[in-house]
């Protein structure tokens, strides 16, 4: 979750930038779903700060509902034979996006005019 700034209209799906921040800061503090959820049945927290999602659940759901604005998610499993146990193979997932999309993405994104900026780079190459 980018933090790009500017107004409301910039952390749809949710209603308010307070919104978009405790999402944030829910999601990469790893505050667990009971917590998050203990938090919110706090009458004053919802009233006071005017939440647009009242349990962890809805405040989930608004995040997969985030437009996807660098192309879909693929996935790709590779094998490692683990040495340690003789033979059996690990297999991990591996989570990416296709990088020029991403880069188009980024280029083409309003909300990134004033910060992003191209600078040609001529490299010579001696023999």
């Amino acid at each position: 979750m980018a933090d790009i700034g500017g107004g409301d209209e910039q952390f749809h799906p949710f209603s308010s930038k307070l919104d978009w921040q405790l999402a944030r800061w829910a999601i990469t503090e790893w505050v667990s779903q009971s917590s998050f959820n203990k938090l919110l049945e706090i009458p004053e927290i919802k009233e006071q700060l005017g939440l647009g999602f009242h349990n962890t659940r809805s405040m989930l759901q608004k995040v997969d509902d985030i437009p996807e604005h660098c192309g879909e998610w693929m996935i790709k499993q590779i094998q490692f034979r683990d040495r340690i146990s003789h033979g059996v193979d690990e297999t991990f997932n591996v989570y990416h996006q296709d990088p020029v999309e991403a880069v188009c993405a980024l280029w083409g994104d309003p909300a990134f005019v004033d910060r992003l900026v191209y600078c040609e780079v001529l490299k010579t190459l001696y023999a």
